[in-house]
């Protein structure tokens, strides 16, 4: 199985006849640097946050930029403007004690252990934290297709620096979030998209993971191609059987 890891910039059919770009479209659906494609302009336009009125002529180019800015030393999260960035002079007379960080606090940091399709460690502050991919659940350890999620997972982060946005510390002691490539894709989108996991409805409202998923199932992509598989939630109320 080819893993498209562009999944969610391209075209999922939303209706009859419509066909959208379902993370970048007009409606509300910017990534998290705050762009989307636009197919009017036939670029990669910027709404929001730091890239706000910026246009490339791809994806490509935007991440070009955003590592040119890292080897420059500026922000990863894009460009600050000049008002924006603190006064030196201040940060020298505040007090030289760490300030707690909270742990929804977003960071940037380096996948270091793939436990799952949905588990990794990434590192904060040169620690590893346990994070959980929000609004999906890929299929249980002993399940068919858990091996291709967890490889998937690892080809697409494993050693590499991933975006972590908390939502929530479960009862597990996992971060719980969205995690984003390089690339600026989310990590979970790809994998529902790719049938590699499922769309964890109890836990989330997010409306595109259900128009991947079913966009995955009626291709009969990855555990799609399976109509006997149950969903990871029921295979841990059934004690880990089919």
């Amino acid at each position: 199985m080819r893993l498209d890891a562009r999944v969610p910039v391209l075209a999922v059919q939303l209706g009859a006849s419509a066909v959208l770009s379902p993370a970048y479209a007009h409606s509300g659906g910017l990534d998290f640097f705050g762009c989307h494609w636009d197919h009017q302009l036939n670029s990669y336009h910027c709404h929001e946050g730091a890239y706000t009125g910026k246009s490339y002529r791809s994806e490509e180019a935007f991440a070009q930029e955003r590592r040119q800015l890292e080897n420059t030393g500026e922000s990863t999260d894009g460009i600050r403007r000049q008002s924006e960035r603190p006064d030196k002079s201040i940060i020298e007379r505040s007090s030289s004690a760490p300030a707690e960080k909270s742990p929804l606090a977003g960071w940037t940091g380096l996948v270091v252990v793939i436990a799952d399709g949905d588990t990794s460690d990434v590192l904060r502050d040169g620690r590893p934290v346990k994070v959980r991919i929000a609004s999906i659940d890929t299929p249980e350890r002993g399940q068919p297709w858990s091996k291709r999620a967890k490889q998937a997972t690892a080809e697409l982060t494993f050693k590499k620096q991933v975006r972590v946005l908390p939502k929530e510390v479960d009862r597990y002691g996992r971060t719980v979030a969205d995690v984003f490539l390089p690339s600026g894709h989310s990590l979970g989108q790809v994998l529902v998209a790719n049938g590699l996991a499922w769309y964890y409805r109890e836990y989330s409202s997010e409306t595109l993971l259900g128009k991947l998923e079913r966009s995955a199932r009626a291709a009969g992509k990855g555990l799609w191609a399976d109509p006997s598989l149950v969903p990871p939630w029921e295979w841990r109320k059934g004690g880990g059987s089919q």
